[in-house]
């Protein structure tokens, strides 16, 4: 593939993939007035990569590309860039960290407010816990459990009532941990935060200044290069107040435990 023929990626959930499975995907070898009639099943395998010679008329050195492929397209320019931009990253930071050491984090841990854990969930809720009591404390805020919840459409829920929070959900998910310090999130949001509700939802003036210093953080840089040109989840991230109050707690955390010495990931 090269020149003018185009090719794409899409991302897909783990659910969306099983849909797939099941129902297949639409036909396209047989069309009817420009749409795809039926459905056939999806293919995991990959192709048997082939290898054939080229020689740069240039230079007049020979390499090797995958059948298919022009030569020069054989890399991807984005992962290279990616990686650069990374390790550029962890070099600031790790020479900030140096010259500012951290100050230990103040108030009473985060996972004191974890009345109990559903067992399934033990190991990646101890290791998010671990993370975010790390970056930061908290004040006196109510108890809460953590239990599995059905399978829907969400990895995780923080669910509450006009008493005030009653329990965050885990539906399971590749990376329970991250989903756990997301929800942890909406948790502070609510109970730890001025105000009622939900306070990212009316912020007043201190938050409001909080919010716009989260958004030119490193963090927030870092998880922009993570994310990459997916536009549309970044938007998600930075620009709805209560997701953006939920990373208040996740920013630093995954930074630090996932995206630098990845503790959260497998």
């Amino acid at each position: 593939m090269g020149g003018d023929e185009p090719c794409y990626v899409r991302f897909l959930t783990r659910r969306r993939v099983e849909k797939l499975r099941r129902e297949g995907i639409p036909d396209a070898a047989n069309v009817r007035n420009g749409r795809a009639v039926g459905r056939v099943p999806i293919k995991e395998t990959a192709l048997a990569e082939k290898i054939r010679s080229c020689v740069n008329k240039r230079t007049g050195k020979t390499h090797t590309v995958p059948e298919g492929i022009d030569p020069g397209f054989e890399w991807n320019p984005g992962e290279a860039r990616a990686k650069a931009l990374s390790k550029a990253l962890v070099e600031r930071r790790n020479r900030f960290d140096l010259a500012f050491p951290p100050a230990p984090p103040q108030g009473f841990p985060v996972s004191a407010a974890i009345r109990s854990v559903a067992k399934a969930y033990a190991e990646p809720v101890q290791r998010a816990m671990k993370a975010i009591n790390s970056v930061h404390g908290t004040g006196t805020l109510p108890k809460i459990p953590i239990r599995s919840g059905n399978a829907g459409d969400y990895l995780g829920l923080f669910a509450a009532d006009t008493r005030g929070p009653v329990a965050i959900r885990l539906t399971g998910g590749d990376h329970a941990a991250l989903t756990v310090i997301h929800e942890i999130g909406h948790f502070l949001d609510f109970a730890g935060l001025p105000g009622e509700g939900f306070s990212s939802k009316k912020p007043k003036k201190k938050l409001r200044q909080v919010m716009k210093a989260i958004r030119k953080s490193s963090e927030v840089k870092a998880i922009k290069v993570i994310v990459g040109t997916d536009k549309h989840y970044l938007s998600s991230l930075l620009s709805c107040s209560p997701g953006l109050t939920a990373s208040i707690s996740s920013a630093g955390a995954m930074i630090r435990s996932c995206f630098y010495s990845s503790r959260l990931l497998p």
